[in-house]
């Protein structure tokens, strides 16, 4: 009888996929016998939602679903969900992308990461703040998996040489904090920009698309005014992160003074893997100076109550043609023409031309910084679909405005999605520190418990401070003032939704 049970228990689990996926259309299907039109979208989204946490299916195949059941539903054409799929905002984080595996291609990445490291010395608490500060700066303009995944190496090489010069007990207590130092450092870092994480992605996308509906240009969010509001929140978060990890893992190990043979072991570990890494690079400056260029663009492009270079492109009604996709496109696609090797051409041929009996001389080589075999390897394109599916949802959605400034809400939900610290699922950065086998889950569940009661802490002092003040979030629109229904499903009447709500909260009354 107990191998029959186990042998079912078995088959359930090796089916468990369908078992999910069939809990996953038919729990909901309360929505459908609503028959209403907000009612069918719920249905969606709750399917995937459901899809999404048990992971039945790829994350990305299950953000692919709205291109056929908001169809099939009534609720959107098909032309109009797949539109919504490939935008500006997925351009931007596209060339993002591209920019960020530029620098990897050339491993300008790791000698940032690695300077900095050597120059903050080898006390407990510097070494962390030297590991936190490459990756916190990195994961802005690089994926946070790949910022995190390069500072593995490192991480590894310290905690063998620290093994050496202090008990067991206290070593293993040390790496903890300094895996989870890179992980919390990456999920930080990548709220300070547009392009930093996804979540602000479909923020800009959502928020653009909804003042559109309304008559706006766009939602006044740019690269500029973003990261004035989330840079001074991931530096505060930054800190904060680093105080409250020496709290539960160094302790007052932070306040003592240094073992020479450990100072110099550290030293030694970080010194040998900078020195692999060579005298810099042709490739390296080139990919700098466009990344310094691309920087310049975004900034630059629309100051608040100033302008900037996009005022130099308008359309006929004064409108700038250019955005912050523009800017990284083209950076981007320089990456594919600019050679990553000074060539042997003109001027420039330092080594001279070997010719051979009977053969052809040989060629100077022509190797630009990335080709499309390493773009097609390296980005992540399943990403682009997620994302897309966030915006299918989004514009599929129908929200009631409740008198407060749209972008209060939708910042703040897009930079909490961020503050995920407690669990390995929860971001990449977190699963990958979790795989060196330094890390617990009781480790991460406790110490990121109190990361995420900060996180709200301080989001809700920046958002009602700085965020109030940069976003102009006390002035509700005049777009949105006299508006019931903040957005609406394409293809359907908004007059229809309009007055059918009304209709509701006049018989509740």
């Amino acid at each position: 009888m107990a191998d029959w049970f186990d042998k079912f228990l078995r088959s359930v689990w090796t089916i468990r996929s369908f078992i999910f996926i069939f809990i996953a259309f038919l729990a909901p299907i309360g929505f459908l016998l609503n028959g209403s039109l907000e009612s069918r979208c719920a249905y969606v989204m709750v399917s995937m939602a459901i899809l999404w946490l048990t992971e039945a299916l790829p994350i990305t195949v299950t953000a692919m679903m709205p291109m056929f059941l908001l169809p099939l539903l009534t609720v959107q054409p098909g032309k109009v969900v797949c539109g919504n799929y490939f935008n500006d905002a997925s351009m931007l984080f596209l060339g993002g992308l591209l920019v960020g595996v530029a620098m990897e291609e050339v491993n300008i990445h790791r000698r940032i990461a690695m300077g900095i490291t050597m120059s903050l010395g080898a006390r407990a608490n510097t070494l962390m703040l030297g590991l936190m500060l490459p990756t916190w700066f990195l994961s802005m303009w690089i994926s946070n998996t790949a910022a995190t995944a390069m500072m593995l190496p490192i991480l590894s090489a310290v905690s063998e040489q620290t093994a050496a010069h202090m008990s067991e007990k206290e070593n293993k207590r040390i790496s903890k904090g300094l895996a989870l130092s890179v992980a919390y450092a990456a999920n930080v870092g990548g709220i300070a920009t547009l392009t930093g994480t996804p979540p602000n992605l479909v923020l800009h996308g959502q928020a653009d698309k909804r003042y559109q509906a309304f008559g706006a240009a766009d939602s006044g969010i740019t690269y500029a005014n973003w990261m004035g509001f989330a840079f001074p929140l991931s530096l505060v978060m930054l800190f904060l992160t680093w105080f409250w990890l020496q709290i539960v893992f160094l302790r007052c190990g932070c306040f003592k003074s240094v073992n020479e043979g450990r100072k110099q072991a550290i030293r030694s570990a970080v010194h040998q893997e900078y020195k692999k890494l060579g005298a810099i690079k042709f490739g390296e400056v080139v990919v700098m100076v466009l990344f310094v260029i691309l920087t310049m663009l975004w900034i630059f492009r629309d100051l608040p109550d100033i302008g900037g270079w996009g005022s130099g492109f308008l359309d006929t009604d004064g409108k700038s043609m250019v955005r912050d996709s523009t800017a990284v496109m083209l950076i981007a696609t320089l990456m594919f023409v600019l050679p990553s090797e000074m060539p042997s051409v003109f001027c420039w041929d330092r080594y001279p031309v070997v010719q051979v009996a009977q053969e052809e001389p040989v060629r100077s080589n022509y190797k630009p910084i990335l080709t499309w075999k390493v773009a097609e390897k390296k980005v992540a394109w399943g990403v682009l679909v997620l994302i897309g599916g966030g915006f299918a949802l989004g514009d599929a959605c129908t929200a009631i405005t409740v008198g407060i400034h749209p972008l209060y809400l939708m910042i703040s939900t897009a930079l909490a999605c961020s503050f995920a610290f407690m669990l390995p699922v929860a971001t990449p950065p977190n699963a990958i520190v979790f795989s060196t086998g330094y890390v617990t889950i009781p480790d991460m569940a406790l110490t990121g418990l109190v990361m995420n009661a900060l996180a709200v802490l301080v989001l809700t002092g920046a958002i009602n401070t700085w965020g109030t003040a940069i976003f102009d979030l006390r002035t509700t629109p005049d777009i949105f003032i006299n508006s019931t229904i903040a957005s609406s499903c394409s293809g359907m009447q908004t007059n229809h939704l309009m007055n059918r709500t009304l209709t509701n909260l006049t018989s509740n009354a």
